[in-house]
């Protein structure tokens, strides 16, 4: 029985390093509370994904900011939001942005995986 459930467990994390999934709950957790902390400084974020694919992770988000920035306050921001988050793992990891204004309703829309047209 040990060989067999030592086989199985070898075969299990082999196999599920193959294979994309989410990242673990509690790290999920650290990236929202990093982004709900902005809320004080009019920024949001939705559309919150996340993969692991072998040892990389990989965290994409919508980051609503206010619409008068122009258009390198916003990058700016951005960079420094990505470096936070990267600065909370010790894997290999990549953070996509995607900025749109908050006061804009479509901005609203595409909270999905796949942008609805309206």
């Amino acid at each position: 029985m040990n060989i067999l459930w030592a086989g199985y467990q070898l075969i299990h994390r082999s196999a599920t390093g193959l294979l994309d999934a989410s990242i673990p709950q509690n790290e999920l957790l650290k990236i929202s509370d990093l982004l709900n902390s902005l809320k004080s400084q009019n920024i949001e974020h939705h559309s919150l994904l996340t993969i692991q694919a072998g040892q990389r992770k990989f965290i994409a988000f919508h980051l609503l900011l206010p619409g008068h920035w122009i258009i390198q306050d916003g990058h700016d921001k951005a960079e420094k939001i990505e470096k936070e988050i990267r600065k909370l793992f010790d894997a290999p990891i990549t953070v996509f942005t995607h900025l749109a204004p908050i006061e804009d309703p479509d901005s609203l829309y595409d909270t999905g995986i796949d942008r609805r047209e309206y």
